[in-house]
């Protein structure tokens, strides 16, 4: 019998090599958690993986495997997958985060993932529109730092027009406003 927590598909890296570190329940390192813990998992699982982990995250309602496996049922072994994601969350959180996993539901690892994106991702509900503000006003930056902030402004702009309204619609930013924006980024 294949070992489920070791060898390809796993989440389980017995070298710790690569492995994202645990959260520690602040907003301001969600995103930076987020980012190493979905690449760890698009590592295991291959790119196509990726799409899941954002229609998860898209999800207004509560996520039922069966359901979700109805929606990708492209993806080889996916209650399997979901149920190693749901491992791997469980030992990459502590506290109130382990706790929100745990209330997903034994294996439901896609569950957990949304309701860990509902609790800390600033682009969800109110966030939202912190998120814009942020985007609209990104402050001056010095030269030296241009280009992380540049980097930083764009990924909050793919992050805001990823989310979907309460309709379901994405809303995108026009680019007027954008370049607006830019403008206010580089420095005089």
């Amino acid at each position: 019998a294949r070992n489920e927590t070791s060898g390809p598909g796993s989440l389980i890296d017995i070298k710790g090599l690569g492995k994202p570190p645990t959260f520690n329940n602040t907003e301001s390192a969600f995103l930076g958690w987020n980012r190493k813990t979905e690449n760890y998992i698009i590592g295991a699982f291959g790119e196509e993986f990726r799409e899941v982990l954002q229609w998860a995250v898209d999800e207004a309602n509560v996520i039922s495997l069966t359901d979700a496996e109805q929606v990708h049922v492209d993806i080889s072994d996916f209650i399997g997958k979901a149920n190693r994601v749901y491992v791997a969350l469980i030992s990459l959180t502590e506290e109130e985060s382990n706790d929100l996993v745990v209330g997903a539901g034994q294996g439901n690892g896609l569950e957990a993932w949304r309701r860990l994106h509902r609790r800390w991702d600033p682009s969800s509900g109110s966030r939202k529109r912190n998120l814009l503000a942020a985007i609209l006003d990104p402050g001056s930056s010095k030269m030296a730092d241009l280009s992380g902030n540049l980097e930083k402004w764009l990924q909050q702009v793919e992050r805001y027009e990823r989310r979907k309204d309460s309709a379901g619609r994405r809303k995108s930013i026009d680019d007027d406003i954008k370049i607006a924006s830019l403008l206010k980024l580089v420095p005089g």
